[in-house]
């Protein structure tokens, strides 16, 4: 090859610097710009992925079949208890009578158990429970008989106890627990290494803190509150699952406003069942300071690994588990969710999600409840966008390799206002 002129070589040189030099400036631009507050004191996080594309099913992928069963299964809309919480609307399926059929929990002030028969659900059963938020369902005693365990605002939280009650149409027993309120959701795991199984307590507020409460190792109705090293935070969701591969199950908290007021938290024993709480969020790369409003943690990828699925105002988060932390990715086609039809300055609202395998191909699909704001009472951290007051929600089919696409507009009799959990 012919060697170039000096004169060309050096106006080569001085493109190359005068591009970097442009590229340099624009992102001193861009930090400057996210260092900018938003007039109120607290500093604007960047745009996020406002592009994301929705992307189409391969060939080789089919999107489920859904049928609306409500009227058939008598899940007929109820009379509301009056309760106008906009943080209301948990749920739960579970075998509660023990004869092999789903029953459903529904928390919305009050608490509704729909049994389920060989063909449908009976009319619900209210367990004369107010404030409620959230339910799950897990056999906390160890009984044999799944538990109910009530998230709720005004009042302390609430044990349920599994039993007969269900059928014979007598009053359950049930545990008040001890604690700070509000909360916002309960989530039961062996946390202590005494093979009883502990509440782990999600706070709501500033100044209501998450705790584990520790079951008594005599008697596994009884608990003594243990707090979480949290921080004056605000705790909307999160998952036990043994994240750092300790043996143990950890704490992972996903925060509202996280933004402003601290992100969130994956709390690990760190191989020591006895020993104090650490969070290890930094260190794994997931203390992310968003509006985290659900988390999802499973093999999303399909290689085996955790992954996490994290909703926000916004931008959802998809982080893949690897080498003991985890990447947050884009371009997966689950990462920005709009709602059907808007326009790219309306942006979802992504309350709860769940995973499961919709259409049976042996990997696993995301549901994404998107929820929205009526009364406009949002903090958006994203700059020109508007949160949707009614949404959708989304169907995130998994086509291979982490990459996700919304089929909800193919559900042609499928639509929905605001919503908050996907069980």
């Amino acid at each position: 090859m012919a060697r170039q002129p000096d004169s060309l070589r050096r106006f080569k040189r001085l493109a190359a610097w005068f591009v970097l030099g442009l590229i340099a400036l624009s992102v001193v631009a861009v930090v400057a710009g996210l260092l900018v507050g938003s007039g109120d004191g607290v500093s604007t996080p960047p745009v996020g992925r406002l592009s994301e594309p929705v992307g189409e099913l391969p060939a080789f992928v089919e999107a489920p079949v859904l049928v609306v069963g409500t009227t058939d299964w008598g899940l007929d809309p109820v009379a509301g208890s009056g309760f106008d919480d906009p943080m209301a609307g948990g749920g739960a399926i579970g075998d509660l009578d023990s004869d092999g059929r789903a029953d459903i929990v529904v928390a919305h002030g009050e608490v509704l158990v729909f049994r389920g028969t060989e063909s449908r659900f009976e009319p619900p059963r209210s367990l004369s429970v107010d404030d409620a938020v959230a339910a799950s369902l897990t056999d906390v005693d160890l009984d044999g008989h799944l538990d109910i365990l009530i998230a709720r605002t005004g009042s302390h939280d609430r044990v349920v106890w599994g039993g007969s009650w269900i059928t014979d149409g007598s009053e359950p027993a049930f545990t008040d627990l001890p604690g700070a309120k509000p909360s916002n959701q309960l989530m039961a795991g062996e946390l202590s290494g005494d093979e009883r199984l502990d509440i782990v307590r999600i706070g709501r507020s500033r100044g209501s803190t998450d705790a584990v409460l520790v079951a008594d190792s005599d008697d596994p109705r009884r608990f003594v509150v243990a707090t979480l090293p949290s921080g004056d935070r605000i705790s909307l969701a999160g998952e036990l699952a043994d994240v750092d591969a300790d043996g143990l199950l950890d704490i992972w908290i996903t925060r509202d406003v996280g933004w402003d007021i601290g992100p969130d938290a994956v709390f690990s024993r760190r191989g020591d069942p006895g020993g104090p709480w650490f969070d290890i969020a930094p260190e794994l790369g997931v203390a992310l300071e968003l509006d985290g409003m659900g988390l999802t943690i499973a093999d999303l990828d399909g290689n085996g690994s955790l992954d996490a699925y994290v909703s926000d105002l916004g931008d959802n988060e998809v982080l893949f588990g690897d080498d003991g932390g985890f990447e947050q990715s884009t371009g997966t086609g689950a990462a920005r969710i709009r709602p059907l039809g808007a326009a790219p300055s309306i942006i979802s609202s992504s309350w709860a999600s769940g995973a499961a395998d919709f259409n049976l191909d042996g990997i696993l699909d995301l549901a994404v409840v998107n929820g929205g704001f009526p009364d406009g009472g949002v903090r958006n951290k994203i700059p020109g966008t508007t949160v949707a007051v009614a949404d959708t929600p989304s169907v995130l089919v998994g086509v291979g390799g982490g990459s996700f696409v919304d089929v909800w507009a193919r559900l042609s009799p499928f639509r929905a206002t605001a919503s908050r959990s996907p069980r």
